[in-house]
């Protein structure tokens, strides 16, 4: 099918200046031509039928010609048989209601989901906590982390420099925009390694930058670090490792349901 306007707004209630629509049945090979010129309409029937379901090309008040929704106020374009629609080209955005989006189920694939439902970019005021007592309070200008969430899949990344701490006790905890997915058997736990400047009383070998690895827990909206020493030793309760100005870099990729 093929569409060409000169003009007009397509929506629930399209209108149209100068447009052309022109439909292929795959079947048998016609065309389906309807043509928008002005308040003119020109069609065989009436009738724009779009994969069986039919929709009256009809005028408004002003004259101005539309596609008449069905009953059930949609309109299809195309079906499961062989009406298609081959190609779109928009000036706009394309708008789904809210757990819709696009299905990929046509192609072959054992997968769980074939529906492409989500796009979002964001930014994250993270918080960081220690595990056991104490406070860790990030900086103002350096509490922003990026997101960018493509269907379930959420990358996160920035970096965050500690203000103040008071006294920080047990594990070291940094807050995520999405919740971490659960997944089948563990397929939703992270962990991964990045680095970290450590200027707090719990260091190992002196302020410095060190290594730190994290994990994250299906269900949890926050990660655990833990910090790395020159020995290649774990500690598991690093907040005590922070300090004023401590940093901490974040680029990773996760989960969410």
């Amino acid at each position: 099918m093929t569409i060409k306007q000169q003009g007009g707004i397509f929506g629930r209630n399209p209108s149209f200046n100068d447009v052309e629509i022109n439909e292929l049945d795959a079947a048998s090979g016609s065309v389906a031509d309807f043509n928008f010129s002005g308040a003119s309409v020109t069609t065989a029937s009436g009738v724009a039928d779009f994969g069986g379901v039919a929709s009256t090309v009809s005028s408004v008040a002003s004259g101005t010609p539309r596609l008449q929704p069905a009953s059930d106020g949609t309109i299809n374009l195309g079906n499961a048989g062989s009406r298609r629609w081959k190609n779109g080209y928009f000036s706009g955005n394309i708008v789904l209601d809210s757990g819709s989006g696009i299905d990929f189920s046509a192609t072959s694939g054992t997968g769980t989901s074939e529906l492409f439902d989500d796009y979002e970019e964001g930014d994250h005021e993270v918080s960081v906590t220690a595990g056991t007592s104490g406070t860790i309070t990030v900086g103002a200008s350096s509490s922003i982390l990026s997101y960018t969430k493509v269907g379930r899949q959420v990358t996160v990344m920035g970096r965050i420099l500690i203000g103040s701490v008071s006294s920080p006790v047990g594990a070291l905890k940094v807050s995520l925009p999405f919740v971490i997915g659960n997944m089948a058997e563990f397929g939703g736990y992270v962990f991964n390694t990045n680095h970290f400047y450590g200027n707090g009383t719990g260091v190992s070998d002196g302020a410095s930058y060190y290594t730190y690895a994290f994990s994250g827990t299906e269900g949890q909206a926050t990660i655990s670090l833990f910090a790395i020493s020159r020995a290649g030793i774990f500690d598991t309760t690093a907040a005590d490792w922070l300090g004023a100005n401590s940093e901490i870099y974040v680029n990773f990729t996760y989960f969410t349901s």
